[in-house]
């Protein structure tokens, strides 16, 4: 399992991304693995318990943008490449 923490700051660019590029998919892959009870708009962090092959998936998504997190700021965007540098 992989880990990542958003904050809802971090939720909220998803949000206003929304499918203008890959990170909606990425984003209905992360609600997907969301606890009963937790909401995408809760204002505390998110961690997400990110299964090897859902991080694959987030991974090839992120190639599909080349990794540059569009619209996205770059500490959001370190967050996320530095995920995908994790997985192994």
């Amino acid at each position: 399992m992989y880990r990542l923490t958003l904050t809802q700051a971090d939720r909220k660019a998803f949000t206003w991304v929304g499918d203008r590029y890959y990170s909606g998919n990425i984003m209905t892959l992360l609600a997907g693995l969301m606890e009963d009870g937790v909401m995408w708009s809760d204002r505390e962090d998110i961690t997400f318990l990110i299964p090897e092959s859902i991080a694959w998936e987030i991974a090839d998504l992120a190639r599909k943008d080349q990794n540059l997190w569009p619209c996205f700021n770059p500490i959001l965007g370190g967050k996320l490449n530095d995920f995908i540098d994790s997985i192994i």
